[in-house]
């Protein structure tokens, strides 16, 4: 048991540490990860050495108690510890590979490396209050090329007269937008921001906030509760489908509603592989999607 705690911290405490980005100098370089230059470069690098030194300190562990076991000339004692050391060696790998398929589940990003794209993704609490947005440097940024980047009314959503965005996100999104379901959806937020944001992706220009250009899924249905249902489903379902093809244009989307009870109401309708962190919670926002680079 103290075996598989041990490896269970291993392989989370990373995820808990790298939401603080904060530069510093190391005297050294990171075995094996000589660019790391913040500390979620640095904790991407602890994570996947100490991925890599429990797949090796398995392998040794089955080797010694195979060596024991196949030594053991008929001694019961040797034997079952020869087995013990066996057995605990494969379970903390099945934890290992457990741990790494719940949070590939829940965000490939999270075994991919991609802890720096992932620190704020979740914008908490995020509210529209006005001016007062404070934007950074666009980051390799370009004007829009798609037509996901024009409202209805022809104009472009930011906070300046030319709105920009990171031109690798700007690549997939015309992809993404040019046939459907992409093509229903349109940009509501560009770099520079219209409103705070406490996700610092938006004020370089690497992620944005797009809507459905047609309202009605998002309408609730008064006094009809099977047409309601059946709204709530046809949504759940349309989340799901933007969210894979995102996927395949190298996008990541996430839903973002105001109340728990609505992200439950979402996630109830059976749609298989819709999960939890597909639909979050964030007071105060009108329904959309945040937009990131997978």
């Amino acid at each position: 048991m103290p075996h598989l705690l041990l490896t269970l911290n291993l392989l989370f405490l990373p995820h808990i540490l790298w939401a603080q980005e904060e530069e510093y100098q190391l005297l050294a370089p990171f075995p094996g990860a000589p660019d790391a230059s913040d500390t979620a470069g640095y904790f991407e690098a602890l994570y996947n050495f100490l991925i890599i030194s429990v797949g090796i300190a398995a392998l040794l562990m089955i080797v010694v108690g195979g060596i024991w076991y196949v030594s053991s000339a008929g001694n019961q004692a040797r034997m079952g510890t020869a087995k013990t050391i066996i057995t605990d060696a494969l379970l903390g790998l099945a934890v290992v590979f457990l741990a790494w398929l719940i949070l590939n589940t829940i965000n490939p990003d999270l075994v991919k490396g991609n802890l720096s794209r992932l620190a704020g993704d979740f914008e908490n609490g995020e509210v529209d209050t006005g001016s007062g947005t404070n934007p950074g440097n666009c980051s390799n940024c370009v004007e829009p090329s798609g037509r996901y980047a024009i409202k209805d009314n022809g104009t472009a959503v930011c906070s300046a007269d030319t709105c920009l965005i990171n031109d690798e996100l700007d690549a997939y999104l015309g992809d993404f937008g040019s046939s459907s379901p992409g093509n229903e959806l349109h940009a509501t937020e560009l770099f520079p921001p219209t409103v705070p944001h406490s996700n610092t992706c938006h004020y370089d220009g690497t992620c944005l906030d797009m809507s459905f250009i047609n309202k009605n899924l998002e309408t609730p249905i008064e006094g009809d509760p099977a047409a309601e249902q059946n709204r709530q489903r046809q949504l759940a379902l349309k989340i799901f489908n933007l969210i894979n093809s995102g996927k395949q244009n190298n996008l990541r989307l996430v839903y973002e509603v105001s109340s728990q009870e609505e992200v439950t109401n979402l996630l109830s309708q059976g749609i298989v592989g819709l999960t939890p962190g597909d639909i979050i919670p964030v007071p105060g926002v009108k329904p959309h999607f945040s937009v990131y680079l997978n």
